[in-house]
């Protein structure tokens, strides 16, 4: 890498998002897509919402678990690229909504995705 990428790259800023839709984000694609994010975490969004999105010149990846329909999207613009750092217990209730993920692209870091939500196993308020 040359001196110009490097600078480039230090010298990128991105918006990330994090979003709790509340479900229903077919519903809301166009306040989604107002807020011009570079990366979405959105939590509460449905699994068929990923080729909606695609179509709307965002890639995406969705977790799923114990709340489907409902699970926690990231979703990114061209120019980056977002893989999953392998793969969330789903049977956990306690990790099933702490996925991390690895970002290139202007910038490169590793993105930790949460939603946090109430225990439903009466062992705590909030997952851990």
């Amino acid at each position: 890498m040359g001196k110009e990428d490097s600078e480039r790259k230090a010298n990128c800023s991105m918006k990330l998002l994090a979003w709790n839709c509340a479900g229903n984000l077919h519903g809301k694609i166009a306040e989604l897509m107002r807020l011009r994010a570079d990366i979405a975490v959105i939590a509460e969004c449905e699994e068929s919402i990923v080729p909606t999105l695609q179509d709307n010149g965002l890639a995406g990846l969705w977790t799923g678990g114990s709340y489907r329909p409902k699970g926690l999207g990231v979703f990114w613009k061209n120019g980056w690229t977002i893989s999953r750092i392998g793969e969330p217990d789903v049977s956990d209730i306690h990790d099933q909504w702490i996925v991390p993920y690895s970002v290139r692209g202007p910038k490169v870091f590793t993105l930790i995705a949460v939603w946090s939500h109430p225990d439903r196993s009466g062992v705590s308020g909030y997952i851990r």
